[in-house]
Parts: structure tokens; sequence; C-alpha cells
């Protein structure tokens, strides 16, 4: 069974035919000789108790007269019958009275010897006996005055069966051969559409062609499951072909709107350019002009009135200048690299679990909640995608409530994925769209005193633009608070770093 599960299909169906037809023609065979032997057994049995019987009719007046030689003579009239090889009268007593033996010369055997104390048994059928005996009373006027019993050998019946076996053994080699012909023929309704199902299924697999059709020879079981073989084949290659048009659609969208951002940002970096250098050089001037009163000041303390609290004023004048100087320099820089950098495959789920790692590590007295969905890939670039979370996270911690949890989760859905950071605390304006502008600081009065001009959030707005993706800011139903998401496009079936 083992080997058979190995063979082709063709074959299985072949073998399974041939050896269920010859194995009913096998049956029949064996039950039609069977038949026939007790048959000819049967015809054999009739014509001796016939013979038997008129020779006991022939010898009552022998066995009564005791003639023995007019009993021999009846005997005799056995012999142009080649089969029976010994005849016996016996008288009432069961003496043997007159006998007659086929002599061995006429016959391929020898006769039986039969003594007058032989037991004499009623025949029965026996496909394996090599003699039939047949007895017979001698009746006169209704009383039993002895017997007759013949000896028949079985040779003949023998010779005729095996005849008969050879007849039957050519008869079964013919529907042998006429059944592996008529097999070899019908089960290519079988297995020639499966064939033809695997030889698609083969080409599909190896040439990854989705238009190739299998071909349907039935109307039956295996026709119906080739035309769902086709049918699936088709929904696939449709599937392809939507796909490929997204595809080349999505790159035309993407491409449109590259242009788009990379024109208005050009513009605004040559705006911030053009006002970075205004600033610098009138503020620059102005900071040498507080310098310079701060040192007259400090060299006209010999008058004795307090002049410190104008000294702290025009020093911090001075560190919140040049903090502005820096803040627009430093706008300036990112602007005019962000969109220069090259974005790559990148595992997202990996790196902000990672992140959120070292934040743990760094503020322990911050409650941290982190739920990232695995495997979320995007085109991005590393460090910039860690400086967003960063700001995010960093303006999330100043913003929260003491002991309140900061929320960071990583979600997808279609073909963009959701980067949010929650907090509980500060509400967020009713003009929260605002909050993404350069130096635009909605913070209460706690927050007014740092040396914050609103870059935080500008800088995360522009790393999520120079990914093709976008920020927002939303107030949580649950609580009082912030929470912003930033909208990221997916890959799919790219190599990622990790």
């Amino acid at each position: 069974m083992l080997g058979m599960q190995r063979l082709p299909i063709a074959q299985k169906l072949l073998l399974i035919m041939l050896t269920t037809t010859m194995s009913v023609v096998l049956m029949l065979s064996l039950a039609i000789l069977i038949q026939r032997a007790f048959s000819e057994q049967k015809a054999l049995k009739q014509q001796l108790s016939s013979l038997a019987e008129v020779i006991a009719s022939r010898s009552t007046g022998a066995l009564s007269f005791y003639d023995q030689q007019a009993a021999t003579t009846n005997l005799r009239a056995l012999e142009p019958t080649s089969s029976i090889l010994y005849a016996g009268l016996r008288d009432q007593q069961g003496h043997l009275f007159a006998s007659y033996t086929r002599p061995p010369n006429k016959v391929n055997e020898a006769p039986p010897y039969f003594a007058d104390t032989s037991p004499v048994v009623d025949p029965y059928l026996d496909l394996f006996a090599q003699h039939m005996v047949i007895v017979k009373p001698v009746i006169l006027d209704n009383e039993q005055i002895g017997d007759i019993y013949l000896v028949a050998s079985l040779l003949e019946f023998r010779d005729d069966m095996l005849n008969y076996s050879l007849v039957m053994l050519m008869i079964i080699a013919g529907a042998f051969v006429v059944a592996l012909l008529l097999s070899a023929k019908l089960n290519q309704i079988i297995s020639s559409p499966i064939k033809n199902l695997h030889d698609a299924m083969q080409s599909v697999t190896i040439n990854q062609d989705y238009s190739i059709r299998a071909q349907t020879l039935n109307e039956d079981e295996l026709g119906a499951l080739v035309n769902g073989f086709n049918q699936m084949l088709q929904q696939v290659q449709l599937r392809d072909s939507e796909l490929e048009t997204y595809r080349h659609n999505l790159e035309g969208q993407v491409s449109l709107r590259s242009e788009a951002l990379l024109e208005a940002n050009k513009q605004r970096i040559q705006w911030l350019e053009t006002m970075a250098g205004f600033l610098r050089h009138e503020l620059k001037n102005t900071t040498v002009g507080v310098k310079t009163s701060l040192d007259l000041i400090e060299k006209r303390q010999q008058t004795g009135k307090p002049i410190e609290i104008y000294l702290e004023r025009a020093r911090k004048s001075m560190a919140f200048m040049n903090s502005l100087l820096l803040s627009v320099s430093d706008a300036s820089s990112l602007e005019a690299a962000i969109y220069k950098e090259t974005l790559v495959p990148l595992d997202l789920s990996a790196l902000i679990n990672s992140r959120v790692a070292e934040y743990q590590v760094m503020y322990p007295d911050t409650l941290i909640a982190c739920n990232t969905t695995p495997n979320i890939c995007i085109e991005g670039q590393q460090a910039r995608l860690l400086q967003m979370l960063d700001k995010l996270f960093s303006n999330a911690r100043e913003h929260a409530e003491t002991n309140s949890k900061i929320i960071i989760s990583l979600t997808s859905r279609e073909h963009e994925c959701q980067l949010s950071v929650t907090n509980k605390g500060i509400p967020l304006p009713e003009d929260k769209d605002k909050i993404f502008e350069l130096f635009i600081s909605m913070r209460d009065q706690k927050h007014k005193n740092t040396d914050n001009f609103g870059l935080g959030l500008y800088i995360v707005k522009l790393i999520a633009e120079s990914h093709q993706g976008q920020v927002q800011a939303n107030s949580p139903e649950q609580f009082e608070g912030a929470e912003f998401v930033v909208s990221l496009p997916l890959i799919l079936n790219k190599s990622v770093d990790r």
C-alpha cells in the first residue's frame, strides 16, 4: 500500500480497475469451474446408476437359477462403457456371484481389486475422488435377492476438467488484455483533467504567472474542480492587477505631494534663512550695545546707587537674545537638512519599544505605559524618528500631572500606522492647531519663564511631514490632558532594519 501511494494517479486508477475486474473474473471462473465439476460428476453418477439398474433387472434370472455364466455375460455388456473398471454381482448372502474386470491393456490404469468381504459404500460427490462406486439392489417379486455394484474411473472426468480449466485460463487471459486496454483508455477520463490541473498548478508556482488556466475536459465534479481552480487564479490575477494599479496611483500621488511639499518647504527655508540672517545681524549689534552698557554700569558703581537689578535684567535680556538666535539658527538648519535625508525601511515597533525602555531607566519616577503592535514597518530616518519621540515625550512629561501616567502607543490600520503620546494634565487651548507653528508656545504661567520658543512641536511637525505623514493634537475624552497623534504610511514586503 505504501508503494501504491507513490504511484501517479493514472497508474493508481489503472491498477484499481484491473484488480477489481480480474478479482471478479477469477471468482466467477472458479465458481463456474466448481459448478461444472459437480454437474459432470452428477451426470456420470446418473449414467452409471441407469446402467446398474439395467444389469440388475437382467440378472434376476441368473441369480434365481444360479447361472453364473449368464450373470457374467450380462456384466460383460458393460465393456463398451470405457469408464467402468469393475462390476460385481453378489447373491443374497453377500457373496460374489459374478464379476467383470476391464483388462489392463484397454485402460491407462490397473483396475482395483475387490474381495468378497469389501464393504459397499453408497457413493457421494467428491471432486478429488479417483473412482466412483454405484450400488443397486437386484429385486425379484419385491424381494432383494442380491445386489450389483459398479466401479468407474474418474480419469476421463479429470482430463475433461483439466481441459476446461485451460480454456477458462485462456478466457481469463483474454479478459485481462481487454480489461487492460479498456482501463488504459477509460482512466484518461479521470486522470487527464487531474494531470492538466497539476501541470497548471506547477506552472503557476514556478513562473508566478496567474494568467494560466487549466483546460476543462469534463462537466462533472472534476470539471467543477478545474473551474474553481481557474476562478481562484482569476481572482488572484485581478487582485494583483488592482494592487499594481493602486501602487502606480499611490506613487503618482506621493510624487505630486512630495513635489508640493518640497516647493513649500523650499520657500519656507528661504524665508527662514533670510529672517535668521536679519535677526543675527540686528540682535548681534544689540547684544554688543547691551554688553557695553553693562560694563559702563559696573565701572560707575562709585555713585553708590544700587544697580544690581539693572545688571541682572540686562544679563537676562542678553541671554534671551542669544537663545533666540540659536533657536532660529537650529530651526533653519533642521528645515534645510531634513528633506535631504534618505529614508530606509525599519521596524518602528522595535524602535519605539527600545526607546521607551531607555525612558523607564532615565526617569524612574515617571509612570510610562507602552502599547505597541509588533512588526509595524515604515520607511524612515531612525535618528529623526527618535528625535520626534523625544520631543513628544518631553512635552508630555513637562505638562503631565504629578504621579500621572504617560501613555505611548503604536497601532496600525489600513495603509498607515499611528504613534500617540498621551498625558493627563494641562488641557490644550481652543486654537490648538497653532501649537505646531514656529515660535508659538501656549503654556500656562508656570512654564512661561523657561527658555522655550515653541520649537519642540514644530520640529515634530517637520519630521512627520518629511516622512510623508502628519501630526495632530487631540483632547482626550476620558480626562483633561493632551494627546498627540503622528500618522505615518506603512510599507509591505520589504527587508527591514531591526
